[in-house]
């Protein structure tokens, strides 16, 4: 891994320093700036909460940069805010993780298909959580690109320290869009949201 914590703390300084106002998407909530760092205890704690071992760059991303703050987007969530963006975490922690780059255009239809499939009853709101858990399996939300979208990391299986982005309107033609390891996704992000103010 290259030497991400010196590059992001780099990327926030030339952040405040090139977008005083403030303009680049998501700085408004950030400005460029990371909230103090959380301590390995809580980390190991929201870890123990959720079942899931979180991968190397999250980790050092909340232990030596901060608990939340600079990131692609609006930002990287803290520890409160991953574990209530994640409250969509199934149950049974042994499901399989259903995201993958693998994941063909006919396999997220059909998985659409079967969510608007849902009977609008009652039960409604259970049976789609429940539904949503499988998409969501082995995941935790790091960050929000905007409205119903939600960078997730996977936590688990052959992609572990990837993002991935779902839209949660569950569109057919919205499919997961795979990116970088963690490190790579938010230094790259970070420089390319950068670039647009140069």
């Amino acid at each position: 891994m290259h030497d991400f914590v010196a590059i992001m703390r780099r990327l926030a300084d030339e952040g405040r320093r090139i977008d005083p106002g403030l303009k680049a998407f998501g700085a408004c909530r950030h400005e460029w700036r990371f909230n103090p760092p959380a301590r390995i205890e809580e980390v190991q704690a929201l870890e123990h909460e959720l079942n899931i071992t979180l991968p190397e760059g999250l980790v050092r991303y909340l232990t030596q940069l901060g608990n939340g703050g600079c990131g692609p987007d609006y930002g990287i969530y803290s520890i409160d805010e991953i574990r209530r963006k994640s409250s969509w975490l199934p149950d049974n922690p042994d499901l399989p993780v259903l995201l993958s780059p693998e994941m063909n255009k006919s396999e997220w239809e059909e998985f659409v298909r079967g969510y608007d499939s849902i009977p609008y009853d009652e039960n409604y709101d259970d049976a789609a959580a429940r539904y949503l858990g499988r998409l969501t399996a082995g995941t935790v939300a790091v960050s929000a690109p905007g409205c119903t979208l939600q960078s997730l990391l996977i936590c688990r299986g052959a992609y572990s320290g990837r993002i991935v982005t779902v839209d949660f309107d569950l569109r057919t033609n919205m499919p997961p869009l795979f990116c970088e390891r963690f490190a790579q996704w938010c230094t790259g992000e970070v420089a390319a949201a950068l670039s647009e103010r140069k």
